[in-house]
C-alpha cells in the first residue's frame, strides 16, 4: 500500500470517528434544544468574543511567529506573516496535532529560500512553549484543590512560574538527549539540531517568547469565559483555566479532525456540575465554532494567493 492511500485511509477513519462522536453526543439529547440555546444567546458578547478570537489567533500569532523567525534569520514583514498565518489557518485545523502549521515552512523555502528545518523549528518553537503552558497549569490542579482557593491571580502567578519551570527544564532535558543521539549517530544528531533551531535564540527572548504565549493562552481562556456568558453559563472563570489545558491537550491526539468532538465531550464531564448536558454541549459547539472554524473561514480567502505562491 503506497503512503498516499494510507494518508487516504487515516483521514477517512479520523473523519468517521469524529462524525460517530457527534452521533453520539447528539443522541442524549433532542437536537433542536441546542438551536434553542443558541435561540437565547447573548450578541453583544458573541462578537466580542469572535473579534477577540480574530485578534489572537490571527494578529497575535502571527506577530510572534514574525519575532521567532527573526531571532532565526529570516525578517518578513507583520503583513506577510498574517497572510501566511491566516491561509494555513485552514489547513491546521484539518490536519491532526497542529500539523497544517508546517505548511507555513514549505511557504518559507520557497519563496524566502529559507531552510527548511529552521522554518519547521519556529513552528515546533511555538508548539512546544504551548505544551509547556498547558502541562503547567495542569500541574496548578493539584494545588489549587488542595489548599481549597479559586484566587485567579494566585492560579495565574503559579501557572506562569510553572511554565519558566517546565519550558527551562525541557531544555536542559534536551541538550542531554541531543548529547545521547550525538554520540549515537552524528548524521541523525545533525538533523536534530537543525530542527531545534531554536536553541540559539538567547535565553533572554526565549523567556519573553514563552510569556507571550502566556498571555496568548490566557486570552483565549477568557474568551472561553467569554462565551460561556454568552449562553448565560455561570462556570468559575478559575475552572475554565484549570480544566481547559486538559481539555486542550486531549483533544490534540489525532484521534478526531481538529479535536471536533473529543473536545465537546470533554467538555460536558469536565464541567457537568455547573450546566446541563443540553447547555455544555451548546458550549462546547461555541467555542468549535469561534476559535477554529471561524478563523479558517476567513483564512479561505488567503488559500488560493497563498497556494500560488507555494507551487
Amino acid at each position: 500500500m503506497n503512503e498516499k492511500n494510507t494518508k487516504l485511509i487515516k483521514l477517512t477513519l479520523v473523519s468517521l470517528l469524529t462524525i460517530i462522536i457527534f452521533i453520539f453526543l447528539f443522541s442524549k439529547i433532542n437536537f433542536f434544544e441546542i438551536i434553542e440555546s443558541f435561540e437565547h444567546i447573548n450578541l453583544f458578547m458573541l462578537i466580542l468574543a469572535v473579534l477577540i478570537s480574530f485578534f489572537n489567533n490571527l494578529v497575535l500569532n502571527s506577530s510572534m511567529w514574525r519575532q521567532i523567525l527573526k531571532c532565526l534569520g529570516c525578517d518578513i514583514s507583520f503583513k506577510e506573516a498574517f497572510f501566511i498565518r491566516a491561509a494555513s489557518y485552514s489547513f491546521k485545523i484539518s490536519l491532526p496535532m497542529k500539523s497544517g502549521e508546517f505548511i507555513k515552512s514549505l511557504y518559507l523555502k520557497k519563496q524566502k529560500n529559507f531552510s527548511l528545518k529552521k522554518g519547521t523549528a519556529s513552528v515546533l518553537f511555538d508548539i512546544i512553549i504551548t505544551i509547556c503552558i498547558l502541562l503547567s497549569f495542569m500541574l496548578v490542579y493539584p494545588i489549587i484543590l488542595k489548599i481549597n482557593s479559586s484566587n485567579i491571580f494566585l492560579i495565574i502567578t503559579i501557572g506562569l512560574i510553572f511554565s519558566f519551570i517546565i519550558f527551562f527544564c525541557l531544555k536542559a532535558t534536551q541538550n542531554f538527549i541531543l548529547l545521547v543521539i550525538q554520540k549515537i549517530n552524528f548524521k541523525f544528531y545533525t538533523i536534530i539540531k537543525e530542527l531545534c533551531a531554536f536553541e540559539k535564540i538567547i535565553s533572554k527572548k526565549q523567556s519573553y517568547f514563552v510569556l507571550y504565549v502566556f498571555i496568548i493562552r490566557l486570552i483565549t481562556f477568557i474568551n472561553y469565559y467569554i462565551l460561556s456568558r454568552a449562553l448565560n453559563l455561570d462556570i468559575p472563570f478559575s475552572k475554565i483555566i484549570l480544566f481547559f489545558p486538559v481539555i486542550i491537550i486531549i483533544s490534540l491526539l489525532p484521534i478526531t479532525i481538529s479535536g471536533f468532538g473529543v473536545r465537546e465531550g470533554l467538555i460536558t464531564i469536565f464541567f457537568s456540575e455547573f450546566a446541563s448536558y443540553q447547555s455544555l454541549l451548546s458550549f462546547g459547539i461555541l467555542i468549535s465554532f469561534v476559535e477554529y472554524i471561524l478563523p479558517a473561514l476567513a483564512g479561505l480567502f488567503f488559500v488560493k494567493p497563498f497556494l500560488s505562491k507555494l507551487l
